[in-house]
């Protein structure tokens, strides 16, 4: 295998990854917090009085007991809403990683970053779509790549991921219909365990890698920057031209441009 470096949108999807991991942590903490501040407390009392007094009773009109029950479901819901953002997350990769492979592959425009014709009508099954399943399908066509499992689990994560998204978490006759082997009852509320969105989350990432190994080069990382700058440039906020390329390291992780591509980009920047 090639020695990948790499994309800007690659980055930018795992670094949204790791923060979304990082929120599902501090929540799992939280409510292993709630249960052991509530443990020895009386079943009846008012769980805000017990843990923050000074908020209104009537934010949360629950006693101890009803908290410690809800306490898990909570949970539970919580990292089924972290599969919608996960599900979102590979979505906007997969759409910059096509954009960006079509544009550097000869169908972008001379005198704008955007596709022609022909890159728009290749690229509209991922590009024209907001969804995953079938253009992760396509995907693998059109980037000479096999997702394999990845793929597979993805197709029912993203099933999990419309029932939350559309139907409020709810477990419809439709749900059931879609997912056959979902165990929640009819009417109740989904809910994910942390085994299953570990494993969406590193699904999730192998599939953006898989992608992204076979077609990150170095005219697409240099032209993602590039975008960002003339970016930067429309309001004003790019740094001054000496420190340039520390700024683009920095922030963008892009290096080894050479000066003649260095100098292009900072006659187009600078005046």
């Amino acid at each position: 295998m090639k020695d990948w470096k790499p994309s800007l949108a690659f980055r930018r999807f795992r670094k949204k990854h790791y923060e979304l991991n990082r929120l599902y942590w501090t929540q799992a903490l939280s409510h292993k917090a709630l249960l052991q501040a509530l443990e020895n407390e009386a079943q009846d009392r008012i769980t805000v009085e017990v843990i923050a007094p000074d908020v209104p009773t009537n934010k949360h009109l629950h006693t101890v007991a009803e908290t410690r029950h809800w306490a898990e479901e909570y949970l539970s819901r919580s990292r089924l809403h972290l599969l919608v953002i996960s599900a979102a997350n590979l979505e906007t990769y997969l759409k910059e990683i096509t954009f960006w492979h079509l544009y550097v592959s000869g169908y972008g425009l001379e005198d704008a970053i955007k596709l022609n014709a022909v890159g728009k009508a290749i690229g509209s099954p991922i590009l024209s779509r907001s969804s995953l399943p079938q253009p992760l399908k396509y995907a693998q066509s059109l980037f000479d790549v096999n997702l394999g499992e990845n793929l597979a689990a993805w197709q029912r994560y993203y099933k999990l991921r419309s029932a939350a998204a559309h139907n409020g978490g709810i477990v419809t006759a439709r749900t059931l219909q879609e997912i056959p082997d979902i165990k929640t009852p009819l009417h109740q509320s989904l809910g994910l365990d942390w085994s299953e969105l570990k494993d969406a989350f590193a699904k999730a990432e192998q599939i953006a890698k898989i992608i992204d190994q076979q077609v990150s080069n170095a005219r697409l990382r240099r032209e993602e920057v590039r975008r960002e700058l003339i970016a930067l440039r429309k309001v004003k906020q790019l740094p001054p031209k000496e420190y340039l390329w520390q700024y683009v390291h920095k922030n963008y992780g892009l290096k080894g441009l050479k000066r003649s591509e260095k100098a292009i980009i900072e006659s187009q920047m600078y005046d």
